[in-house]
Parts: structure tokens; C-alpha cells; sequence
């Protein structure tokens, strides 16, 4: 910590993050166009985004986990879910590759466009 170490950590990670934050906002948007919204209230390792389409939170959450998409509704990662719109989900990107990013969401909008 002394020698700046961290310091150096904390803004390598930074820029992979941001990357990695990126990645998954041009993917989500090039696969599922005006179908989906991007909140601007994404971190660095979070993105937020609402889904217009027809199904339901719940149908969401089951389609994506049948296709090995982990998403969580938003809903249940906060103090007042009714301030919350529907079908909108926290979406991880910390351990994840671009690549691997790239796929997952191809899997997601195969399972739920398809």
C-alpha cells in the first residue's frame, strides 16, 4: 500500500471494468435494439437494464437461467421494490471475459426473443 501498489490495482481494474461495463451495454443493445433500456445508474461491475418486451419478470428470470444467464431483478436488490419498474435486472459483469459477455447475451436474447 506504502509504494502506490493499490492505488495502481485499483485503476488497472478501473479500465477493465469499464471495459467489461461497455462490452455488455453495446451487446445488449446491438441484440435487443429499442427492446431494451440502459439505466444510467450502472457501476463497475453492474449494469442495469429494463427489458420491453412481453413477458414477465419471473418468465424473464426463468428463460434466462434455462439458458445459463445469471440475472437478478432488480427488485430484489433494493429497500422499496414498488419504487422498482418491472422487468428490470442487475447484470454482474466482475469474473466475466468480453467474449463471454458477448455469448451470454446472445444466449439471453435467443431465449427470450426466440
Amino acid at each position: 500500500i506504502n509504494k502506490g501498489h493499490f492505488v495502481q490495482h485499483c485503476k488497472k481494474m478501473r479500465k477493465i471494468y469499464k471495459e467489461r461495463r461497455e462490452t455488455l451495454k453495446n451487446a445488449l443493445v446491438n441484440a435487443f435494439g429499442d427492446k431494451v433500456t440502459i439505466s444510467d445508474n450502472s457501476d463497475n461491475v453492474c449494469v442495469i437494464a429494463t427489458f420491453n418486451i412481453k413477458l414477465s419478470t419471473e418468465d424473464i428470470l426463468s428463460q434466462a437461467k434455462k439458458s445459463g444467464v445469471r440475472i437478478f431483478s432488480i427488485k430484489n436488490q433494493c429497500i422499496d421494490p414498488s419504487l422498482m419498474p418491472d422487468r428490470t435486472f442487475v447484470f454482474g459483469i466482475g469474473e466475466l471475459t468480453n467474449s463471454q459477455i458477448k455469448n451470454a447475451v446472445q444466449r439471453l436474447y435467443t431465449a427470450l426473443i426466440y
